[in-house]
């Protein structure tokens, strides 16, 4: 409980308090690591007077709120930046290991764009859907130009990309595109799994053999190997 002409806060919030009137209100004090870092008046008054035990239990508990959601939000702030840091650390890992081929994105608009012949979207979870999908990439290699072993590796790639979303993503659709001025082929694979862990994703991309299910665990070092570039998104369900 302050009067505002005798307490000892700043002569300009003094003044404002003044201009419009105030002349006494109930303080509610924010503390960092136990230290007071601000003041939030919760109640004011135009004419100086005493202020009861409930006004000021009543103003002590809504600042007990008002701290309450500001920590929270303060935590989750910190808790996304470090998610950021941790993210990014690892995209600059996975670059410089496998010499830029495996690139981890954090949006869609980091996947480059389809090219202009593009197949329909060919579903995963159906019967045949995995060898529709190789064969449209193996048609795509062959109408570019590319030579057998490169088509070959190409249908390496995308089988192991696709065999994931399949196990690991709970099915998806994949979609081939190429240009043919450029020689260059596509492929994007999208399923509806929970996505990599952030903790997992060395592990989960360079590991040889290492599976959160009953596979082999050679998927994406298998891709590394016949693949020129994977550009890789992993949200949880339902981003």
């Amino acid at each position: 409980m302050v009067d505002v002409k005798d307490s000892s806060l700043p002569k300009s919030l003094v003044k404002n308090l003044l201009e419009t009137g105030q002349r006494s209100f109930i303080a509610a004090p924010f503390f960092d690591e136990g230290r007071p870092v601000a003041a939030v008046a919760v109640v004011m008054a135009t004419a100086a007077r005493k202020w009861s035990p409930d006004e000021v239990a009543l103003v002590e508990a809504v600042a007990v709120q008002v701290r309450g959601a500001a920590e929270f939000a303060r935590g989750r702030r910190r808790d996304l930046e470090g998610r950021l840091r941790q993210r990014a650390f690892f995209r600059d890992v996975l670059a410089g290991v496998t010499d830029g081929k495996l690139i981890l994105c954090d949006n869609v608009s980091d996947i480059p764009p389809l090219l202009p012949t593009t197949t329909s979207p060919i579903p995963l979870g159906q019967r045949r859907g995995l060898s529709r999908l190789r064969h449209a990439a193996f048609d795509a290699a062959e109408a570019c130009g590319l030579s057998m072993a490169t088509r070959h590796d190409l249908v390496t790639a995308v089988g192991e990309a696709a065999m994931n979303a399949i196990v690991h993503g709970c099915g998806g659709s994949g979609r081939v595109s190429y240009d043919v001025e450029t020689a260059t082929v596509r492929v994007r694979i999208e399923d509806r799994g929970d996505g990599i862990r952030m903790e997992d994703l060395p592990r989960a991309t360079l590991a040889r053999g290492y599976s959160t299910k009953e596979s082999l665990g050679h998927g994406f070092k298998m891709m590394l190997q016949t693949a020129d570039r994977i550009y890789l998104l992993t949200v949880p369900r339902g981003r």
